[in-house]
C-alpha cells in the first residue's frame, strides 16, 4: 500500500520546512510539488534542503492577503527523466497546471524563483495580481512571448532581476500590455547594453515611477539612451554598480526628471568630474541620494555642496574616502531639510564630531557613524550618555548586529549650546 501511495502522489502539503528533508527520503516517483501553507509575512526562506535524487526547479510564493503566503516548491525527481514533461528541461508542467486550475481570483502577489518555462503563467486568471517576481528565472524570447500573452491588467510590480535579458527579449517585453505598471526591476542582466536600453524608449508605461538598472555595465552610451525615456512619473532610479563614470554622468545630467525622489549611484567610480556633472543635473525633487562606495574624497565634497537639492532628506556617504578635510567642506552645504546622514566606514578621526556639529542640520534625526570616532567627550557633545558607550560591545554582541543605536539624553550635555544642537536628532547609529 505504501509503495502504491508513493507512486501516485504528485503534491504534498507540509506545515514545517524542516519536515521536507525527512519527507524526501521516501520513494516519491511522481512527486512534483511541495506546498508550505500560510507562511507569515516575514517568511523569507529562499530555498529548500534537497535530498539526493531531487532537483529544485522552482519556488512559488502565492500571496493573497497581508500575513498569508503559501510557498510551493516545484521538484524534479531523478525518476522523472523518462517523463516527457521533464525531459524538455522545463518547469514541472503537471503540478503547475494543477496549481493554476485553483481559484486565484484574490491572488495579489506571485513570486517564482528559477522558472524555466512561463508557458503556463499566461493561462492563469489573475484579475487582482499586482506583483510578479521572476528573479533568477531564465527568460529567453520564447518565455517572454508566453509572458506577454497573459492578462496583467492590475500588474504594478514586475521583477525580472537576473533573468538573462538581452536586446531581443526586452524588445518583446515592451510589446506587452502592462497598463498599470509602476515598478520595473531589470538589475543583474549583464547582456543589456545601450541598444537594449533604447528598446525601453518604445514602451508605453506612463505610470512607471520606479526603475532599477543596477549591477550592469551600462556606461555612457546606455546613459545617453536612458535619458531619452519618456518617464514623467519616475521617482525612483537605481543605477548602483552600473559603471557610471564621467562620460556616463555627463549624459545623465541631461535628464529631465522633475519628480525624481530617489537616486542610487552607489558602487560607481564617481571622481570629481563625475560629481561636477551630477550637481549640474536638474533634479529639483531629489530627496534621497545614495553615494555609498563611490570613491568620493574631499575634492568631491567641494563639488557636492554646489548642488541645488532643496528637498534632499537622506544623504548616504558611507564606504568612501572622506576625512576631516572633507567634513569641513561638507558642513558648508545647504542641508536645511536633511534628516538622515550616513557617514560610516570612512577615514574619519576623533575630530569628526567636532566638525559635524558646525553644520546646520536643523531637521537631522538620524546620524550613522563609526564607533572609532566616539570618545567620551564626543558622546557628550551629541548628548549621548557615556554609559551607552561602555555597554556598546555587549549590546552589539547580544544583538548580533553591526549597528547599535545610541539614544540621546540632552541632560548630559555640558552646555546649553550642546543641548540645543540638532534639536530633531533622535538616534545615532554606531557601526
Amino acid at each position: 500500500m505504501r509503495k502504491l501511495v508513493h507512486s501516485l502522489v504528485t503534491v504534498i502539503t507540509v506545515q514545517h520546512e524542516e519536515d521536507i528533508a525527512c519527507l524526501l527520503r521516501g520513494n516519491w516517483s511522481q512527486l512534483g510539488m511541495i506546498i508550505l501553507p500560510d507562511r507569515g509575512i516575514c517568511y523569507y526562506r529562499s530555498s529548500v534542503s534537497m535530498r539526493p535524487g531531487f532537483e529544485l526547479l522552482g519556488r512559488i510564493d502565492l500571496s493573497c492577503s497581508i500575513g498569508h503566503v503559501d510557498v510551493a516548491f516545484l521538484l524534479k525527481s531523478s525518476q522523472h527523466l523518462t517523463n516527457t514533461a521533464y525531459a524538455s528541461n522545463q518547469l514541472a508542467v503537471k503540478p503547475l497546471e494543477r496549481l493554476l486550475q485553483e481559484d486565484w481570483s484574490a491572488l495579489t502577489q506571485l513570486k517564482i524563483s528559477y522558472l524555466k518555462s512561463s508557458a503556463m503563467l499566461s493561462k492563469g486568471s489573475w484579475p487582482l495580481l499586482t506583483c510578479i517576481d521572476l528573479t533568477g528565472s531564465i527568460l529567453d524570447v520564447k518565455n517572454i512571448c508566453h509572458l506577454i500573452k497573459g492578462k496583467w491588467t492590475a500588474l504594478k510590480h514586475l521583477d525580472l532581476t537576473s533573468t538573462q535579458l538581452d536586446t531581443e527579449t526586452v524588445r518583446q517585453l515592451v510589446e506587452g500590455q502592462w497598463p498599470a505598471l509602476q515598478r520595473l526591476r531589470l538589475s543583474l542582466n549583464p547582456l543589456m547594453d545601450a541598444v537594449t536600453i533604447s528598446q525601453l524608449a518604445k514602451a508605453d508605461w506612463p505610470l512607471l515611477d520606479d526603475l532599477s538598472l543596477e549591477y550592469m555595465p551600462l556606461g555612457a552610451a546606455a546613459a545617453r539612451e536612458l535619458v531619452k525615456l519618456q518617464l514623467p512619473c519616475l521617482r525612483f532610479l537605481g543605477l548602483g554598480s552600473a559603471k557610471m563614470d564621467i562620460a556616463a554622468m555627463s549624459e545623465l545630467s541631461k535628464a529631465d526628471w522633475p519628480v525624481l525622489w530617489y537616486l542610487n549611484l552607489s558602487c560607481n567610480n564617481l571622481c570629481v568630474g563625475a560629481v561636477v556633472n551630477l550637481v549640474q543635473a536638474h533634479l529639483p525633487g531629489l530627496a534621497s541620494l545614495f553615494l555609498r562606495d563611490a570613491g568620493l574624497d574631499s575634492a568631491a565634497m567641494e563639488c557636492m555642496i554646489q548642488g541645488n537639492w532643496p528637498q534632499l532628506q537622506q544623504l548616504h556617504l558611507s564606504d568612501n574616502r572622506l576625512d576631516v578635510k572633507a567634513l569641513k567642506r561638507l558642513v558648508k552645504g545647504n542641508w536645511k531639510k536633511l534628516y538622515m546622514l550616513s557617514m560610516q566606514h570612512n577615514m574619519l578621526g576623533k575630530q569628526a564630531i567636532k566638525e559635524l556639529i558646525k553644520g546646520k542640520w536643523p531637521l537631522l534625526q538620524c546620524l550613522s557613524i563609526d564607533y572609532s570616532v566616539f570618545i567620551k567627550r564626543n558622546a557628550v557633545m551629541l548628548s549621548i550618555h557615556p554609559d551607552q558607550l561602555e555597554n556598546f560591545d555587549h549590546v552589539k554582541k547580544s544583538s548580533n548586529s553591526f549597528m547599535v543605536p545610541l539614544v540621546r539624553d540632552r541632560e548630559v550635555a555640558p552646555t546649553r549650546a550642546c543641548r540645543e544642537l540638532w534639536p530633531s536628532l533622535k538616534q545615532v547609529s554606531v557601526w
